[in-house]
């Protein structure tokens, strides 16, 4: 039934209802008319976009075929192989996918994505071949161009096509969105960056306004561990910064990075206001193993917050030693249940020393409490 016949019909009941009916039955029939036409409309609407989605998809896939084997001939082309220049054949091949199928923006969205999916699973010639099909058809004029749209998830689209085909000479453009208000492309910015320019690329932390989120953190540490820079930063540069992600991300890289000369730099960082970075501070300590740094987090110990006591007790586990004991002790008879049996547990990972004096205390004074916090720390490594 043609749509407007539809209008035309609901219209004429409108009037015929107007005309015969009292104001009540006028109300309650104009309501079943007004939500049967809303049916009606909200289900040819759906039978659209399921018709539009449908005919989308098949014409994808249709052109989807037609690029596999410019892509397949191009990534072997025998001349691109042999001394980097196209042959003859893959030039006249171009040429007729460029007058053919690459005048419109769907076709070549099409193509983009296909050369994306198949390029991020090659190496060596292949893959730079297949880049060079990109740049030689100037499918990265078409990524550039969804960067500089309005439309925020058009502009993430296209700087990850940017990023994950190296166009170096974009991060300028991408860099001008590191602040961007929209939480998702931030994200596909920060990472496109680091891909692009590795570690000098950090410097969009000097610059950040928004809070970096965790995972966004573990996806730039992803990539940085994967550029084989022999180079590193002196991540010590952000310890200072106001915004506190950038400071639990500079520790994060500390870590990751294993960089034990930022140690005094870290330590500062205990008068800090945030309790999660005082805390990724102890953490930070463990990992490194820095068992001189012990003394300074104990002396932290006694004014901090319980969560801030039970990660020096936690980290202690990992690198206290014979001298530390004492101080483990005092812990072990603390009131509070939490903090009394992760001076236990930190004593019996401490070894034979650690386990000595357990045992010791437990035949001397321990209460009974004290005695089954003994008991369930020794539980925890299956000893008796």
């Amino acid at each position: 039934m043609n749509i407007q016949i539809f209008i035309y019909i609901i219209l004429g009941l409108f009037r015929e209802v107007n005309d015969t009916l009292t104001s009540e039955g006028v109300f309650l029939v104009y309501a079943i008319l007004f939500f049967l036409s809303f049916s009606v409309l909200f289900t040819l609407l759906i039978f659209y976009s399921r018709i539009t989605k449908t005919i989308k998809e098949n014409k994808t896939n249709v052109m989807k075929k037609k690029y596999q084997l410019l892509i397949t001939s191009y990534m072997f082309d025998e001349g691109l192989m042999a001394n980097g220049v196209e042959s003859e054949q893959i030039q006249k091949m171009i040429a007729h996918y460029n007058e053919n199928y690459l005048q419109n923006k769907f076709n070549r969205n099409v193509l983009i994505e296909e050369i994306l999916l198949i390029y991020k699973e090659l190496s060596g010639d292949a893959a730079e071949n297949l880049r060079k099909l990109y740049l030689t058809l100037d499918l990265e004029k078409d990524s550039l161009k969804k960067v500089e749209s309005t439309r925020w998830y058009i502009q993430a689209k296209g700087v990850k096509e940017l990023a994950e085909m190296n166009i170096s000479s974009a991060y300028p453009i991408i860099y001008a969105l590191i602040n961007h208000p929209n939480k998702i492309l931030r994200m596909e910015v920060h990472t496109a960056i680091v891909k692009l320019v590795n570690f000098s690329a950090l410097t969009f932390l000097d610059e950040s306004k928004y809070p970096i989120s965790e995972w966004q953190q573990i996806n730039i540490l992803e990539v940085l561990s994967k550029s084989g820079n022999t180079y590193l930063p002196d991540f010590s540069q952000w310890l200072g910064s106001r915004n506190d992600s950038v400071v639990l991300f500079a520790l994060k890289m500390v870590k990751f990075f294993h960089r034990i000369d930022h140690i005094k730099q870290i330590l500062k960082l205990l008068k800090h206001d945030n309790l999660k970075i005082r805390k990724d501070v102890v953490d930070t300590i463990g990992e490194l193993d820095a068992a001189s740094a012990l003394s300074t987090l104990k002396k932290q110990f006694y004014s901090d917050e319980k969560e801030f006591k039970l990660e020096v007790l936690r980290v202690s586990k990992k690198i206290a030693i014979e001298k530390d004991l004492p101080f483990l002790e005092v812990q072990l008879l603390n009131e509070d249940y939490d903090i009394s049996l992760a001076s236990a547990n930190a004593m019996v990972a401490n070894g034979e020393m650690g386990v000595t004096l357990l045992k010791d205390i437990s035949k001397t004074y321990a209460d009974d409490k004290l005695k089954g916090i003994i008991r369930q720390a020794f539980s925890a490594v299956n000893m008796n």
